[in-house]
């Protein structure tokens, strides 16, 4: 039933799904992005998706201070900030890296609860990899 009222876009029909953000939030240093709740329910529970980035968060959040998390419940906790959004690295991504209109390639994990973006990786890590 949910799969009708919220449909997920696919990369070439039966491939990698399409999602965007919907709502962006400051908490304290956080940038939160939110997704659709009910797509993000239809996802299985590891993969991959390609997220858009379709907000600007508050003036002056985007700056290196600010670490960005995604928020994929309709009702989350008061005073919750999401789940952290990590490089490729691992190490937490700033919202100085995640603008209005990046595509991201997302590797998901509902159980774990991670969301690891496969396509950016920090220059530092970039220039160690190629020695």
């Amino acid at each position: 039933m949910l799969s009708r009222q919220y449909p997920i876009k696919r990369v070439n029909r039966t491939g990698i799904p399409e999602l965007r953000t919907i709502a962006v939030t400051t908490t304290g240093s956080i940038v939160t992005y939110t997704v659709c709740p009910w797509r993000f329910r239809q996802l299985c529970n590891d993969g991959l998706i390609l997220l858009r980035i379709s907000q600007i968060p508050s003036a002056g959040a985007g700056s290196a201070a600010f670490t960005v998390s995604i928020q994929t419940s309709a009702n989350p906790p008061e005073g919750s900030t999401g789940t952290p959004l990590v490089d490729g690295v691992g190490n937490p991504m700033t919202s100085n890296n995640v603008v209005n209109g990046n595509w991201l390639l997302v590797r998901f994990d509902k159980c774990e609860g991670t969301f690891q973006v496969v396509n950016f990786f920090p220059a530092t890590a970039a220039a160690a990899a190629n020695e």
